[in-house]
């Protein structure tokens, strides 16, 4: 079995590099290579330059704006950001929540949101586990109550990495307590900007105090009328965030520090 690089693939790789030295800020690359703190100007900054390129969608397919890239392009790709010092791309609207909506979104959600994740435009967070309810989805109990046009959403999310920065979260959150308790979720998009009682309780909590959204927004159920299937699509976002975002392709630039700290 021959498993070195083709020449087509060592030639996309030199691209990748090329193109990465040449737009990637000095200053952030500092911040990297020196483990120092990122801000959210930092990642926004390196999210646009790499939505203007058309790669922040590096795994999209091309009908819906993404390069088309092999596995093998992919992990390149990602190989020769780490290795320039670029951060990793925040995975929750690009790797995670996109994909989901390119599958079961309607088309008028796609439209609505696809663009800003790919520009790099609109931050995505998510809203999966709660005090009590860690990897067992199942056991939810935020809940979003149907009043009228609206929804009403009570409860807590804990986990929400970086939520404190971001414009939109995708939420796991209960409409129905009939049936199997996988089967009463719904999958909600909701719009942190305009939402007013979300409070940010710390970094990695959040807390919803009857959040109403508007069925008529296009960000409202993603489900649609068949809340069944948002453990379909949690399941799916699950299976990308650690299939598309594992901590592989920053190795040999962690292995270059530690050779460097082992000659300090």
């Amino acid at each position: 079995m021959d498993l070195a690089f083709t020449p087509e693939e060592q030639a996309f790789r030199e691209e990748v590099r090329t193109w990465v030295h040449a737009h990637l800020p000095a200053d952030i690359a500092h911040k990297v290579h020196n483990a120092l703190e990122l801000t959210r100007e930092d990642h926004q900054r390196w999210a646009k330059i790499l939505g203007a390129k058309g790669w922040l969608g590096f795994g999209w397919p091309k009908e819906f704006g993404g390069p088309g890239w092999t596995a093998i392009q992919k992990h390149l790709f990602e190989e020769e950001c780490a290795l320039a010092g670029a951060p990793r791309v925040i995975p929750f609207g690009p790797v995670m929540v996109a994909p989901v909506i390119m599958a079961f979104g309607n088309k008028e959600q796609q439209e609505r949101f696809l663009p800003g994740i790919a520009s790099g435009e609109v931050w995505w967070s998510q809203g999966y586990s709660e005090p009590g309810s860690g990897s067992d989805l199942a056991s939810v109990k935020t809940r979003a109550e149907r009043v009228g046009d609206k929804y009403i959403v009570n409860g807590q999310k804990t986990w929400t990495t970086l939520a404190q920065h971001a414009n939109m979260i995708f939420c796991l959150v209960r409409t129905s307590n009939e049936g199997k308790p996988q089967t009463g979720i719904s999958f909600l998009l909701i719009d942190m900007k305009s939402a007013r009682r979300i409070e940010h309780q710390h970094v990695i909590a959040l807390k919803f105090g009857g959040l109403h959204r508007a069925l008529g927004d296009i960000d409202g159920l993603l489900a649609g009328d068949n809340p069944e299937t948002a453990a379909r699509y949690a399941n799916v976002a699950a299976a990308l965030s650690t299939t598309g975002y594992g901590a592989v392709t920053p190795m040999p630039r962690r292995a270059e520090v530690l050779k460097a700290l082992s000659h300090a």
